[in-house]
C-alpha cells in the first residue's frame, strides 16, 4: 500500500518506493520475471496507461561449477591405469547435464604411453549438487613403455549437452584441465625421471 499525501504534486516530492523480496533458491532456472501492477481504489485517481505495470527480470546467480578433483595425478607405468575424477564444485542441477573429457598428448604420447580419450561423456543428473553425490570418475589406460623418463599428458573438460540452452555449467578456470604424470618403473634400483 502506497499513500500519497495532500499537497504532493508531479513537480515536487512525487516518488514512493517499495521493496520486493527475491528468494535465493540455489537452483539454476535461467532468466525469470514477474510483473508489478498498480491500481487505485479511489475513483478520482487515474493511473496512466503507460505506467500501470512494470516487469522485473531476475537473473539467476546460481551457477553450477564443474572441475577436476585434482590439479594433477601421478601414476606409474606398472599401475596399468590412472583414475581421474570430475566433481560438481558448487550449485545444484535441475536437469541432466553431460560434460565431456578428452586428452591431449604432452611428452607422453598415445598410444605408446597411454590410451587417449576422444570425448568421453560423463552425465550429472538432475538433483545432484555440490553437497551430495557429486563425483564422476573414469580410468585412463597407461601402457608399459620403455625406460625413457617420466612423461605427462593433459585431460580437458567441455560441455556437451545442456538442455536448458543457457548453460548452468561453468568450469572453474583453475580446474578446466588436469595433468597426468606417468613415472617410469625402476630398473636395477634406479628410478628414471
Amino acid at each position: 500500500k502506497l499513500t500519497f499525501t495532500s499537497g504532493q504534486s508531479s513537480t515536487g516530492d512525487n516518488t514512493q518506493c517499495f521493496d520486493v523480496d527475491i528468494v535465493a533458491d540455489n537452483i539454476y532456472e535461467g532468466l525469470e520475471m514477474f510483473t508489478v501492477q498498480l491500481f487505485s481504489r479511489i475513483t478520482t485517481v487515474t493511473i496512466a496507461a503507460a505506467s500501470q505495470s512494470a516487469t522485473v527480470d531476475i537473473e539467476d546467480s546460481t551457477i553450477v561449477e564443474v572441475g577436476f578433483a585434482q590439479s594433477s595425478y601421478t601414476t606409474s607405468e606398472g599401475d596399468g591405469s590412472v583414475q581421474v575424477c570430475v566433481v560438481l564444485l558448487s550449485g545444484a542441477l535441475i536437469a541432466d547435464v553431460t560434460v565431456g573429457v578428452f586428452t591431449n598428448d604432452g611428452s607422453a604420447m598415445s598410444p605408446d604411453d597411454y590410451t587417449s580419450l576422444q570425448t568421453k561423456k560423463l552425465t550429472f543428473t538432475s538433483g545432484q549438487s555440490s553437497t551430495g553425490d557429486n563425483t564422476q570418475c573414469f580410468d585412463i589406460a597407461i601402457n608399459n613403455g620403455k625406460q625413457d623418463g617420466s612423461k605427462s599428458f593433459t585431460v580437458h573438460l567441455i560441455v556437451i549437452v545442456d538442455p536448458l540452452q543457457s548453460s548452468p555449467v561453468m568450469f572453474r578456470p583453475s580446474s578446466m584441465s588436469t595433468t597426468v604424470v606417468i613415472e617410469d618403473l625402476p630398473t636395477n634400483g634406479i628410478l628414471y625421471s
